[in-house]
């Protein structure tokens, strides 16, 4: 029971000090906090807020999703960003970047650390999104279709999480039509 009380006690402080709680309060992030359902859900609550998703097509939204969900099979080594667009490159590195942040202050206090998102199939989804056939989309990689698949499942659902607490309208809108 101290095991479990001394975690509560590192996420909450973790919550204070990123601005997600004030005392026992909820802060407005903390509010968006409340509405994500992931396992990455303070790093997506901090993306949403920093804007991270705002000002991006549906292609893109649907890759820099993606990149919440899909995990490396263990042992792949980590690729250079291959983004389709230089705007989206430019958000999965900051991406990345506030993932490491967020990792270390878990580390901090003692908390596991956040996975840092993976990249290697933003083309892949971006090529989906753009209409592409399934077929073309994985014929040039080693996704297989089943994992593919699952993952545009959870980035569809990431997404709608994402326009329910997105503050901008353009990024819910764009968020629910992809």
């Amino acid at each position: 029971a101290d095991d479990l009380w001394r975690r509560f006690e590192r996420i909450e402080q973790l919550l204070v000090e990123r601005g997600f709680m004030d005392g026992w309060s909820l802060t407005a992030r903390g509010a968006t906090l409340r509405s994500i359902f992931h396992e990455s859900d303070v790093l997506v609550a901090e993306c949403v807020g920093e804007g991270l998703f705002d000002g991006l097509d549906e292609r893109e939204i649907s890759a820099l999703a993606s990149c919440f969900v899909h995990e490396d099979r263990p042992g792949r080594t980590e690729s250079a960003v291959s983004a389709p667009t230089r705007r989206l490159a430019t958000r999965i590195s900051s991406l990345r970047r506030s993932a490491r942040d967020l990792g270390r202050h878990q580390r901090r206090l003692g908390l596991p650390e956040v996975r840092i998102p993976s990249p290697s199939v933003v083309a892949h989804v971006y090529e989906w999104s753009r209409g592409d056939a399934l077929a073309d989309v994985l014929c040039s990689d080693d996704v297989a279709a089943g994992d593919f698949v699952r993952v545009l499942k959870q980035t569809a659902d990431l997404l709608r999480q994402v326009a329910t607490v997105a503050s901008h309208p353009d990024t819910a809108r764009v968020a629910t039509r992809a």
